[in-house]
């Protein structure tokens, strides 16, 4: 039987996709550079391995948390909340600032 996934999950799901995909834009533009060599490296191959080296930064994280959502589901969505809450101050902190100069 197939889970709904939860508000917090899809919410983390949402802003990381469309991280990933604003970064590439944001990269083939030359308004930002990619900090992670890793993630440097994968936009240097190609679009797709970008992206598909981005997703599996997350995916997989997203997916064990809504596993065990049924166990635990308040921790988890505290997790998940605390989750969006330092990501989103993160990306403020060190995104934004390169897109403002």
């Amino acid at each position: 039987m197939a889970r709904r996934l939860s508000p917090e999950g899809l919410a983390l799901f949402v802003i990381c996709t469309l991280d990933a995909l604003s970064t590439y834009l944001f990269l083939v533009l030359g308004v930002a550079h990619e900090a992670n060599p890793i993630l440097r490296t994968a936009a240097e191959v190609s679009p797709c391995c970008f992206l598909m080296v981005k997703l599996l930064t997350f995916l997989p994280a997203i997916a064990l948390a809504e596993w065990h959502k049924a166990r635990r589901p308040q921790l988890i969505q505290m997790v998940l909340r605390s989750v969006l809450v330092v990501y989103l101050t993160i990306y403020g902190a060190l995104v934004l600032p390169q897109l403002l100069r």
